[in-house]
């Protein structure tokens, strides 16, 4: 089944998918309300369930008028504006229900993501994030997105695959390892997603990548080895380590992998480069040693997100995060309003991604751009499991 009529499955699939997230009343919270309270909140509710939305929203009106503080009423204004305008208009609801409260609700917004999940996948033109939403709702437990993106990778799509094996799944692992030994597009996409699946199966088609011409290919492999713990290939990074002209970065790499596996081999060049006069090399020397950071490691890195280069301040707000998130988050603010469409979006991926919890910060990411929204989407649903 090619890619575009597994995007028409899905899209088929989608309203059934969406009605069986409703937040439906529960017991409890019909029991807590008056009898004619409870009457509104039912037919409302019904209505739903037929397609009916303008009998809800009558039901919702009378609910707002005779029971102005109601708590069912942003459930039901939260579907009643998915049904509407989509995610855009649910959020615009919840913000004016917030405005009368003192906190975020987790679960309204969580319901909120997972709608925004399904609405990129049944309507982005960008491929990865169609992938990348599929494959958060398969993480919250959809089976049906599972389903999707398994015959997305048995159909040959490559980016199928990939995504599938970020989650682990070991077809999508055994997929992308075959990919690597052929001429495929973007194999250090597909190297991440081997070190995101955490698989061990991974570990012999990265040690052929360490041959590979490409040294981009080579650094991106030894990285990959010392992430996946390949300890086995300890001799192997050193030899690279150790190879004559080899680009400063392929080197980085490989000290940076053995010293992930407890190996002192390149701790010299590494300290060495943090304090290179180039920023982008203090960078890539402190990614390298992030795994066991020190004092003069967090100072390095705090000061390298004030350099020049916005990448370099990027790089350094995504090392900076877990030890100064306020820093982090500070620096990544700043990139966000960059003149450049591409740092903007990098920093706003990353924020939804990287920074602490924060349901606010999330909140306003799920109105952006598809590849933001859905890594602020899937950051709720974990948050809120």
């Amino acid at each position: 089944m090619m890619l575009p009529v597994l995007i028409a499955a899905l899209a088929a699939a989608l309203p059934v998918q969406a009605q069986t997230t409703q937040p439906t009343p529960s017991a409890e919270t019909l029991r807590t309300a008056s009898p004619a309270e409870a009457t509104l909140v039912s037919a409302a509710w019904l209505a739903l369930a037929r397609g009916d939305v303008a009998t809800a929203s009558a039901r919702v009106a009378e609910l707002a008028q005779e029971f102005p503080r109601s708590t069912n009423r942003l459930w039901l204004d939260i579907e009643i504006n998915l049904a509407r305008g989509g995610v855009s208009a649910a959020l615009d609801g919840y913000e004016q229900w917030l405005a009368g409260h003192t906190a975020e609700e987790p679960l309204a917004l969580r319901r909120i993501a997972v709608a925004a999940l399904f609405e990129t996948a049944s309507k982005t033109t960008t491929p990865t994030a169609r992938l990348d939403a599929l494959s958060a709702l398969a993480a919250d437990g959809d089976a049906r997105a599972h389903e999707l993106l398994r015959a997305a990778a048995a159909s040959g799509s490559l980016d199928g695959a990939r995504t599938l094996a970020a989650s682990g799944d070991p077809a999508g692992v055994k997929q992308v390892t075959a990919a690597l030994a052929g001429p495929a597009p973007n194999k250090i996409a597909l190297i991440d997603a081997l070190v995101a699946s955490k698989s061990a199966e991974a570990i012999p088609a990265l040690v052929v990548m360490l041959n590979d011409p490409r040294p981009e290919h080579q650094a991106a492999a030894a990285g990959a080895l010392g992430q996946l713990g390949a300890r086995d290939q300890i001799s192997r990074l050193q030899a690279l380590l150790r190879t004559p002209n080899a680009p400063p970065y392929v080197k980085i790499a490989a000290a940076g992998a053995l010293f992930r596996l407890d190996d002192n081999s390149g701790m010299d060049q590494l300290q060495a480069w943090m304090v290179s006069e180039v920023p982008a090399m203090r960078a890539a020397a402190a990614k390298s040693l992030a795994a066991r950071p020190d004092a003069a490691w967090t100072a390095t890195v705090r000061d390298l997100t004030k350099a020049a280069d916005p990448l370099v301040r990027l790089d350094a707000a995504r090392m900076l995060a877990p030890y100064d998130p306020e820093a982090a988050r500070a620096a990544l603010a700043q990139l966000a309003q960059d003149p450049n469409n591409t740092v903007r979006d990098l920093a706003n991926q990353t924020a939804a991604t990287i920074l602490p919890a924060d349901l606010t910060q999330l909140k306003a990411l799920l109105r952006l751009g598809d590849v933001v929204r859905v890594q602020a989407a899937q950051r709720v649903l974990e948050m809120t499991r």
